[in-house]
């Protein structure tokens, strides 16, 4: 029996998630959301009452919701306006618990993104050496929201420059891992010692250039817009659902498909395999034919460009389109998946 074009693209995109699956479980000795608790209590517990006063809010305060991916500073006394508590502040133990609450919250690879992503504020401040003060790798915040535990409701934030990514648990369960936004500037190191280094969340780059690469002419005449996207926004409780929408996945080939369950691959293989699953079941179940697909600029290396994938139930978000700090065009990217039901564990703000 042939199968749907549902159940063939919800093949695909398990298939997509199995080896990296089965390797998760080999290694994982707890559940998420148990393994992530522990470290935020422990996160919690290394520090002196008045930093954990910092840390700490109410589960639903508003500063949750107020999370971004720019610097946040201020100028005039050379301080961080960011809530929390930035790692540079902690002990080693609390370093320590912070960054174990991070791995527990990403995939391998997405954890080494991660870091490779805070490391970069190192070439930032190589390089514009008038903004060194705050291109630093100590520089981003923890923020806890509610008291870590197995039962109840608590989420936590990390947020810096080109990393902001928020988590709920529920009962012990990781229940949401979004907004999960990602950036790197420069993606391709230009100068210096590590010159010609690009291997930091680059396949949302090359897989997004490769889909609009595979269209015919006619699709790419749907899928492509003359103006690109706007910014990313953050402080933003929920996803925007105004974007333009281009390309339906009803009108690709089925080769055309598996480079969109490939680049949708890409950001949920940034969150842990059984996060990622369930963000793909969610996917399937709406419908894989009413995901859509928009890209804006020239769809070549080092050319300005912008894409969006959107579905029922999430969005993706990317720009390549700003200078990186040696002044090259389209060698800095923002990109963010965000759930369009399930930002913040579905919680809002209140009226």
């Amino acid at each position: 029996m042939l199968m749907t074009r549902r159940e063939w693209v919800g093949a695909t995109v398990a298939a997509a998630f199995a080896g990296r699956m089965a390797m998760a479980r080999d290694k994982a000795a707890a559940p998420v959301g148990q393994t992530m608790t522990t470290a935020a209590q422990r996160f919690l517990e290394a520090m002196p009452a008045a930093q954990k006063g910092k840390a700490m809010f109410a589960f639903d305060n508003e500063e949750r919701f107020n999370w971004h991916f720019v610097p946040l500073n201020d100028v005039a006394t050379k301080s961080s306006t960011r809530e929390g508590v930035p790692l540079e502040d902690m002990s080693k133990e609390a370093q320590t618990a912070a960054l174990d609450m991070m791995r527990a919250g990403m995939s391998e690879e997405g954890f080494k993104w991660a870091e490779a992503i805070r490391q970069r504020e190192n070439i930032l401040a190589e390089f514009e050496p008038m903004n060194a003060w705050y291109r630093k790798p100590g520089w981003y915040f923890f923020t806890v929201y509610g008291k870590p535990a197995a039962t109840g409701r608590w989420g936590w934030r990390v947020e810096g420059h080109h990393l902001a990514v928020s988590y709920t648990v529920v009962d012990g369960e990781v229940v949401s891992t979004t907004p999960f936004f990602m950036g790197l500037n420069p993606v391709t190191i230009m100068q210096g010692a590590k010159k010609g280094e690009r291997n930091v969340i680059t396949p949302c780059e090359d897989l997004g250039r490769a889909l609009f690469k595979s269209l015919d002419p006619d699709q790419q005449k749907v899928a492509l817009l003359a103006k690109h996207l706007p910014e990313v926004a953050g402080r933003t409780a929920h996803a925007p659902e105004d974007l333009p929408k281009g390309l339906s996945a009803s009108k690709m080939t089925a080769a055309q498909q598996k480079n969109l369950v490939a680049l949708l691959a890409h950001y949920m293989g940034r969150m842990p395999a059984g996060l990622a699953k369930t963000e793909t079941d969610r996917l399937t179940a709406a419908g894989i034919d009413r995901i859509s697909f928009v890209y804006t600029g020239e769809p070549e290396p080092g050319k300005r460009h912008t894409y969006a994938v959107q579905g029922p139930t999430f969005l993706v978000h990317y720009l390549n389109e700003q200078n990186d700090c040696h002044k090259n065009p389209a060698n800095h990217i923002h990109s963010i998946y965000r759930s369009l039901k399930n930002d913040f564990g579905g919680v809002t703000p209140k009226a």
